[in-house]
């Protein structure tokens, strides 16, 4: 294998596909990449047996056509820091790297040892999504499964991907907050149900905003999203999840709280200074068409604000939450106005927004 390549280009797709590799790893061979030169391209992609990233780069000289395997952190520290044409010329032991005066040599692996994620078999169903509206998804929903629990009886240390006809929802959920956000398809598609790690999602909020549409691929056992030279192969996680429907279903009769979104999201914050360490507990009151925000008194410190709000509520309603997860939520949504959906003090609070919907569990009162 040998090819001459543009720094630049080489630095952007590498540094993205060597973040799939993990830097340290008892198989050595997930440290590593596997570089395929063909044609005019070359074709770069690593694994950490849940996601395979691979990119192809056109248009470049290649001098020589082969295959081979290398440390994916080496390579990209020493592609960084490189700004001219790069030579990479494949030895019998090495993979020597060289720009301008510069020469480096990094070790090789077997390719043969290399694991692929890429599907063989055939495509199950596909669709066509708009790349913004996809990120803007997973941005919105996945926050929820950060502090995801892994020793209960569902699977709430992962995030659902489940469509069916035109639309893709996105689901994620922690034992005490659910998040839920769906989309549109360009194509309809069958009835479809997939659990993923929370870590694939870091991957793809990365995804490149510039492409307009990206393509989802649904194989047997594995889920492809396609978008510019860019190819995301993703192992599901086998599992189970609750009727997440079930439980975003608001009954009739809810009592409101329409309140400005910065100005809640702002108490909150502020809320986040005096709680306790360990619940981050805050009480909501509404009294008299008022909001009171009030920390219970830790170490003799509390705090407690008031705002005017719209309300449908007659009598006097309080609820304790957690406000991480009610702070988490109002970053992320984009209104000028959020309301605070009620069914009862020891029921589950609701938050919608356009195309999502959020719940948080309360606290129980000790």
């Amino acid at each position: 294998m040998e090819c001459v390549i543009d720094s630049k280009k080489l630095s952007e797709n590498l540094a993205y596909v060597a973040s799939v590799a993990p830097k340290r790893s008892v198989k050595e061979t997930l440290s590593m990449m596997k570089i395929t030169t063909k044609g005019k391209s070359i074709e770069m992609k690593a694994t950490d047996l849940v996601v395979e990233l691979k990119t192809t780069i056109s248009d470049v000289d290649v001098k020589k056509e082969g295959v081979c395997l290398v440390n994916a952190s080496k390579l990209n520290s020493i592609v960084g820091s490189f700004n001219d044409k790069i030579s990479l010329k494949q030895t019998a032991k090495n993979l020597v790297i060289k720009c301008g005066k510069s020469t480096f040599k990094l070790a090789l692996g077997n390719p043969d040892e290399y694991v692929e994620i890429c599907p063989e078999d055939k495509v199950i169903q596909s669709t066509k999504l708009e790349t913004d509206a996809f990120a803007n998804l997973i941005d919105n929903v996945s926050f929820a499964a950060d502090t995801a629990m892994s020793d209960v009886t569902y699977s709430y240390d992962t995030i659902l991907l489940d469509g069916e006809k035109d639309t893709l929802n996105c689901v994620a959920l922690d034992g005490t907050r659910v998040s839920f956000g769906k989309i549109k398809c360009e194509k309809e598609i069958s009835k479809f149900f997939r659990l993923f790690s929370p870590k694939v999602f870091t991957l793809l909020k990365k995804i490149n905003r510039r492409q307009t549409h990206l393509e989802l691929k649904e194989y047997k056992n594995i889920l492809v999203f396609e978008v510019g030279n860019f190819s995301y192969s993703i192992r599901p996680v086998v599992g189970k999840m609750p009727d997440y429907q079930k439980v975003l279903t608001i009954p009739d009769g809810y009592h409101y709280v329409d309140i400005d979104r910065k100005e809640l999201l702002r108490i909150v914050k502020q809320m986040l200074v005096i709680s306790n360490i360990g619940y981050k507990s805050i009480w909501l009151l509404v009294e008299d068409g008022k909001l009171t925000v009030y920390t219970d008194v830790v170490d003799n410190n509390e705090a407690r604000v008031e705002v005017n709000v719209v309300t449908n509520i007659n009598s006097t309603f309080k609820m304790k939450l957690n406000a991480e997860s009610l702070y988490d939520i109002l970053k992320v949504i984009d209104c000028e106005t959020v309301q605070l959906i009620f069914t009862g003090e020891e029921e589950p609070l609701h938050i919608k927004w356009e195309d999502y919907h959020y719940l948080i569990v309360p606290l129980m009162a000790l």
